[in-house]
């Protein structure tokens, strides 16, 4: 199904190996499948089928079926799109042998949604307020509405991150500004000086100074004195701000106001609740840090094979714990999420996630 290669990581899943060793739950498996060509119209091998640890021993022995090889769009490096891109790529095949999942670097959530909707990827994670700009026709995508988008599942929840040094004077939000922050990767521009100006007033690069780099550059960019501050929404635990706070204690959160979390709140109902990062989340968190989080999504478009989606909902609702096992935040990828959140989607949902969660109980 993927139209055109773009950054393919042939490589990542090893990489991400390294990272789950402070992030998981439990340590992961092999590698993902290979995201050459030939990948793509080849089964996975017999080391791949057992890439997920936990996953249910009769899925080798999968009834014949559509073989489908889906392209998945991922993040910037240390954060959570990234990381469940990598995991899903090692469960969905060892789970489902005539599943293959090939894994495209991306810049992040808008960069993902651009993807999806010019068929350059299959499915792909991303914010909820961002998805719905894009399919109303708003921001980047004015002129060119992305209703082609469709929703999949809900998932993880992604916590406001707020980190600077021990001894800045950055001791509030507020203090933030005339500073130099990282308000997140280029993929994603909108979320962090969204979220910042709703909770202080300030606008980016007006009362403070941007800076767009991915987690794992923002935490280099704060300890070399680069920027001032880390503003950041990631899954808990961030493997970029898990080693961090592991190498550096000096490394401080910081919480937001009861006021600043209601300006968030009221002023973006459909997208922020309330919620804390809890002690302990990172070494350095010695008491619960308020803030504001939003849950993530995973998105398809019109043109993806509704058995394809069928199968790859099957294979994530089914198997949640050996999906836990490789990265701890795809446990929120559960029946009991959608639940709570179907209603709520915010882009119709796609066929195939619609059939499966009708057999579900879910959709009457």
């Amino acid at each position: 199904m993927f139209r055109k290669n773009r950054r393919m990581l042939t490589a990542m899943a090893l990489a991400v190996c390294t990272a789950f060793t402070a992030a998981c739950s439990s340590g992961a498996g092999t590698a993902a499948p290979e995201t050459t060509k030939e990948a793509q119209t080849q089964a996975p091998s017999e080391t791949e089928k057992e890439a997920a640890p936990g996953a249910e021993s009769e899925a080798a022995a999968a009834p014949e079926g559509q073989r489908h090889s889906l392209t998945m769009a991922s993040g910037t490096n240390g954060g959570v799109f990234y990381m469940l891109a990598a995991a899903y790529s090692q469960l969905i095949p060892s789970v489902n042998p005539n599943m293959t999942i090939n894994v495209e670097a991306s810049a992040g959530t808008n960069e993902n949604l651009a993807l999806l909707s010019s068929y350059e990827a299959d499915v792909s994670f991303a914010n909820p307020g961002d998805a719905l700009s894009a399919y109303e026709g708003k921001r980047e995508f004015e002129g060119k509405a992305a209703t082609n988008l469709r929703a999949v599942m809900s998932g993880n929840m992604n916590y406001f991150h707020v980190m600077t040094l021990e001894d800045s004077p950055i001791k509030t939000l507020e203090d933030i500004k005339g500073r130099k922050v990282s308000v997140g990767p280029t993929g994603a521009p909108y979320i962090m000086p969204e979220i910042i100006e709703a909770a202080t007033g300030f606008v980016v690069n007006e009362d403070y100074t941007g800076e767009w780099m991915s987690h794992d550059q923002a935490a280099e960019a704060l300890i070399n004195g680069d920027i001032d501050a880390i503003c950041a929404t990631n899954a808990i635990p961030s493997s970029a701000y898990s080693s961090l706070t592991a190498a550096h204690p000096d490394v401080v959160f910081i919480s937001l106001t009861e006021q600043e979390i209601n300006n968030v709140t009221t002023k973006h109902p459909q997208s922020y609740v309330p919620t804390v990062i809890k002690a302990g989340a990172y070494s350095t968190i010695k008491e619960d840090t308020p803030t504001v989080g939003l849950r993530v999504l995973m998105f398809t478009n019109d043109q993806v094979d509704e058995d394809a989606i069928y199968q790859l909902t099957k294979a994530i609702m089914e198997n949640t714990e050996a999906a836990e096992a490789i990265y701890a935040p795809a446990a929120d990828y559960c029946l009991e999420t959608q639940k709570e959140s179907i209603d709520s989607y915010p882009l119709p949902i796609h066929p195939g996630a619609e059939k499966y969660y009708r057999e579900a109980g879910l959709i009457q």
